[in-house]
């Protein structure tokens, strides 16, 4: 399955750059996932937590979606909403 998660303007104007727990994404997660332990960090590729999980990003295209997100917003440049599409198992 996979699930849509919205990272609006909203997020985007409370946001925090450089805060890997309040930046526009963690923020879009905490509204999906109704929690604060959310975290975003980027190494070789972006990685998104919910808690203790990482989530499955359902395609190359979002990681890139995500990774040049984070670079633009850290740098304070204008960006625009956007969906991640994250995979999940059913059942799980």
């Amino acid at each position: 399955m996979i699930r849509f998660i919205e990272v609006t303007k909203k997020h985007i104007e409370l946001g925090v750059p450089g805060d890997e727990c309040n930046c526009a994404i963690a923020l879009a997660l905490q509204d999906e996932y109704k929690t604060s332990h959310v975290s975003v960090q980027v190494e070789d590729e972006p990685m998104l937590y919910v808690g203790d999980n990482i989530l499955e990003l359902a395609t190359c295209e979002t990681a890139e979606e995500i990774d040049s997100f984070i670079t633009y917003f850290d740098n304070r440049d204008k960006v625009e909403p956007f969906t991640i599409k994250i995979y999940e198992r059913a059942g799980v």
